[in-house]
Parts: C-alpha cells; structure tokens; sequence
C-alpha cells in the first residue's frame, strides 16, 4: 500500500508539514482500506507513517511531485496536520509520467481534480521502478542532497522548480552554488584543504587528481574528468556574466539547456562512483 496525497496549493509539498480536513481524508480509497484507517488510532497511524507516500498536485497546479513518508500525524478538531519528509534517494516524477501511469498506481481520473489523501493497495517501489526503467535519467536526478543542510534544500528545491518550469537560464546561479557546495563537501570528506575564496574548478581540480589516485577509472573517463576542470572554469564565466548572479542579460534558453544538462552528466557520474565507494 501507499498514500497518495494530492493538493491543489502551488509548491504545498516544499514546506514539510499539511493541514487536512478531515473530510478529505482516505477519500478514492477502498472501502476496507478505509475502514480500517478511519478512526486514526495509535497503531492505524503508525502504519499510515510506515508506508510509502506519493505527494502531488492537480491538474494546473504548479509543484514538483515527491516520494517520501509521513513522520507525524495529529489530529485538532475536523483538522488532521501531517509532517513529512522526501526520500531524496528517490528523484522527483512528472505530473505526465503519473497521469500516464494512474492505472498502475490506481489513480481515477477525478483524483487529478481534488484535494485529497487516499490510500491505494499497490506497491509503489515497484511502480516507481518501472516507470524509471521506462524514461532515461533527469537533470535533476543528479542534483541529490548530500548532506543535511538547510541551505542546501533550499537550492534543490530551487533548481528542482525552475527546471520544471523549463527556465534553464535561472537555474544556473544556484547550480553554480550547488556545484561549490558539492565540491567543498567532496574535498572535506577526503580531508583535503582548500581556501574559502577558491574557485569552483580549483576545487574540482582537487577532487579529479583525488579521483584519479583512489578509483580504477578507464584512461577515456580520466580524460573527460580532466576536461571537466575547464568546463567548471567556463562555468564560473557563465554564473558572472549571464545569470542572474548579478544584472546581467540571461543566456539564451537552448544553451541554457546544454551547459545544465553537460554539468548535471558530471554530477551524476561522480554521484555514481561516490555511492559505489563510500555508499554515499
């Protein structure tokens, strides 16, 4: 089983916590699922947090869909307040992969036209599993939360936002954050100094020589590693010049595009290596 929770609030998802009528609550949901959820007793709640949970929006509303779990539920009155969080090894989904997924996640055409939390008999994880196995990678899969950090979430849930708005152009300042961000904590992590006012393609610069002493990477992957030094570079340009880092005319969408994706591809490599060597 899974909890759907659909709203018809803009970014209602980003805040971490939400207040529900009571009325809207287990509603699209069969009768003994309902049933046995209804009266939200100690145990019932426990495993409504122990599922899994589909958080999105209606038809026209503007917010990114999220998988994740609920942390607390409790009730005032006719209200019933959730906390909850995301699961960011999970990356965000499509409003158009739901929709053409509803029958395999049990979802009637109204749901998409209703504030509502509903629970539904099917196994996500493996839902979710097909439908990425159907779709090649996002951008954004590669932009994870590496450690906790408000400031951090911040930024994702930022760029998460203008990549789903397809503004590429407004996105590159905080990538260009991001990557600093990224790079710092990969240096830390390895006990490798660097200054507060180094740029970013120094600081990649030391992560690719570390990477190149410590993984058994093919001579071609060392290559494009090397490479990626200037790319960052250039990025350092882009982020000054054609962001909205400063008062500067934007860069065109199309390029916007391809330096995002180009940096998002190097992301998601060294998040790869990472996860295979550290687990993390």
């Amino acid at each position: 089983m899974y909890n759907l929770l659909v709203t018809a609030s803009d970014n209602a998802w980003e805040d971490g916590s939400y207040v529900w009528d009571r009325s809207r609550i287990f509603e699209h949901t069969a009768d003994e699922i309902r049933n046995r959820f209804a009266s939200l007793a100690p145990e019932g709640i426990a495993e409504l947090c122990s599922l899994p949970t589909l958080f999105t929006y209606e038809n026209g509303t503007d917010g990114i869909s999220r998988v994740g779990r609920i942390k607390q539920i409790k009730q005032r009155g006719s209200e019933v307040r959730v906390l909850f969080e995301f699961d960011d090894s999970i990356p965000s989904i499509t409003g158009e992969l739901i929709l053409a997924h509803k029958w395999d996640l049990e979802i009637e055409d109204w749901e998409f036209n209703r504030t509502h939390w509903a629970i539904k008999n099917v196994n996500l994880p493996e839902v979710l599993a097909s439908i990425a196995a159907s779709v090649p990678p996002s951008p954004v899969d590669a932009i994870d939360k590496f450690k906790a950090d408000e400031t951090l979430e911040e930024l994702i849930a930022a760029i998460r936002r203008d990549i789903k708005a397809d503004k590429h152009a407004t996105s590159l300042d905080r990538l260009h954050t991001y990557c600093m961000k990224k790079f710092t904590h990969l240096l830390e992590k390895r006990g490798i100094t660097r200054d507060r006012e180094e740029p970013l393609h120094s600081r990649v610069g030391k992560y690719v020589k570390a990477m190149e002493q410590n993984y058994p990477l093919h001579e071609i992957s060392k290559r494009i590693m090397k490479t990626s030094i200037s790319v960052f570079d250039q990025f350092n340009d882009v982020r000054n010049n054609v962001s909205l880092a400063h008062d500067n005319p934007l860069i065109q969408k199309a390029e916007a595009r391809f330096i995002f994706d180009a940096v998002s591809n190097l992301l998601r490599f060294i998040k790869t290596v990472e996860e295979a060597n550290f687990g993390t």
